[in-house]
């Protein structure tokens, strides 16, 4: 923990080197989590950030660095892609208002389908922190489930269970509209 205390200090050396060891390897996560480079070079720098900004009260508790980083990168990628996820619904939702000219089925067709997404989003929401981010990963990311046991650090028969009671979970929450 040297490299902790040598940044908390505020030496720019020890930063740096932290950078240059980890960059690389966390990019290339962040890459698998949010399917795109520019999004994972972003994840990265917000989490060297706010390293760097929040240096004197930086803490790593009971792990490694590398550990500490590739855990704030995932959760970085997570935020991200819930947020990208609440941009697209609304983009989809604005841009797909109908005039008045629009048929009544058309109406109630969206407002059914609207209420069903509202439903599994809540009901996805409520699930237990790591069914929740393994379906996200897998339904709103598109990872296949070994990715999905690299980003979480579990094995893959775990990510398998993960999704399989969230899926009962959410069958059983969501009668109808879940097969």
């Amino acid at each position: 923990m040297d490299t902790v205390r040598r940044i908390r200090a505020g030496e720019v050396a020890a930063f740096e080197a932290l950078f240059h060891a980890h960059y690389v390897g966390l990019r290339d996560f962040a890459t698998a989590l949010t399917g795109s480079t520019e999004t994972a070079e972003e994840v990265v720098q917000d989490v060297f950030a706010r390293v760097w900004s929040g240096r004197e009260r930086w803490e790593v508790r009971g792990g490694s660095v590398r550990g500490y980083l590739y855990g704030a990168v995932r959760n970085g990628a997570a935020s991200r892609g819930r947020h990208r996820l609440v941009e697209r619904r609304w983009f989809a939702r604005f841009a797909g208002e109908r005039g008045p000219h629009d048929a009544p089925a058309d109406a109630l067709s969206t407002v059914v389908a609207d209420e069903t997404s509202a439903a599994v989003q809540r009901a996805i929401a409520e699930l237990p922190e790591r069914a929740r981010l393994a379906v996200t990963l897998r339904w709103m990311h598109g990872l296949r489930n070994a990715e999905i046991a690299e980003a979480m650090g579990i094995s893959l028969k775990g990510v398998e269970i993960q999704i399989t009671r969230a899926l009962k979970t959410l069958r059983d929450r969501l009668p109808g509209h879940l097969r």
